[in-house]
C-alpha cells in the first residue's frame, strides 16, 4: 500500500536490508515495494557507503551457497559381492559417471555466471544496483553538529552501534533524530538488535532510543 503523500512521518531503512537484496530469492518482490515507496524514504551517506561497501562481498557468499559444488554420493559398490557376469554393477558404474559428467558442467557454467554476476555488482551494473540508483542518488549527508553527536555517542557506548565497529549506526541515528524533528511517526526497517527486541512477534524500540525520540 503506497503512503499518502503528505505522510507526517520517517521511513529509514537500515543498509543492512538493502544488502539483504544482493543475498536474497525474493530481491525482486522487495524491490518492486522500495520503488513504490522511494519518495518517502530518508536515506544518509552512510547507508549507502556502507552497502557500496559491502555488496560485492556478500553476494559472493550468496552465490557460494547457492551454486555450493554438486557431489554425488560417496557410493562405493562393492563389486567384490557380485558375479562377474551382472551386469548391473557395471550399469551403476556407468549412471554415476555420466551424472559426474552432468554435474561438473552445471559446477562449470554455474561458476561463470557467478563471476559475471560479481563484475557487474562490482560495477554497479546489475539489477539490484540499477534499480537503487535513483533511491540512493542524493543521500542525507551529515552536518557537523550530527557528526560531533554522534562521535560523542560512540564514545560512550551509546545505541545504536557499538564502540568496536565503524562512525555508522551512531551517525545514521542523529540524522534520524533530526529529521524526526516535528515528525509524529517513524519507521525503522532493519535486522539490527541495537534498535530494538522482538518478543511475541512484536518489536521494542530500545528504551534509551525512545528517551531520545521523546526528548
Amino acid at each position: 500500500m503506497r503512503l499518502m503523500r503528505n505522510f507526517d512521518g520517517v521511513l529509514f531503512i537500515d543498509a543492512n536490508k538493502y544488502v539483504d537484496l544482493y543475498r536474497t530469492h525474493t530481491g525482486k518482490i522487495q524491490l518492486a515495494a522500495l520503488k513504490e515507496q522511494q519518495d518517502y524514504i530518508f536515506v544518509t551517506e552512510g547507508v549507502v557507503d556502507e552497502v557500496q561497501r559491502n555488496k560485492v562481498r556478500e553476494a559472493a557468499g550468496f552465490l557460494g551457497r547457492v551454486f555450493k559444488t554438486l557431489q554425488t554420493s560417496n557410493l562405493a559398490v562393492p563389486t567384490h559381492l557380485f558375479s562377474t557376469t551382472d551386469n548391473h554393477v557395471q550399469q551403476i558404474q556407468d549412471a554415476l559417471k555420466e551424472d559426474k559428467d552432468q554435474i561438473n558442467i552445471v559446477n562449470k557454467e554455474s561458476m561463470e555466471l557467478a563471476y559475471t554476476l560479481l563484475v557487474q555488482i562490482s560495477r554497479s551494473e546489475d539489477e539490484v544496483s540499477k534499480a537503487l540508483e535513483e533511491l540512493f542518488a542524493k543521500p542525507n549527508s551529515p552536518t557537523d553538529d550530527e557528526l560531533n553527536r554522534a562521535k560523542t555517542r560512540m564514545e560512550r557506548g551509546s545505541a545504536p552501534g557499538k564502540k568496536s565497529d565503524p562512525l555508522g549506526d551512531q551517525l545514521n541515528w542523529e540524522q534520524i533524530l533530526t529529521q524526526c524533528s516535528g515528525k509524529n511517526k517513524l519507521w525503522i526497517i532493519t535486522g539490527d538488535g541495537d534498535y530494538a527486541t522482538e518478543y511475541g512477534g512484536k518489536m521494542f524500540l530500545t528504551a534509551a532510543l525512545y528517551k531520545d525520540l521523546a526528548r
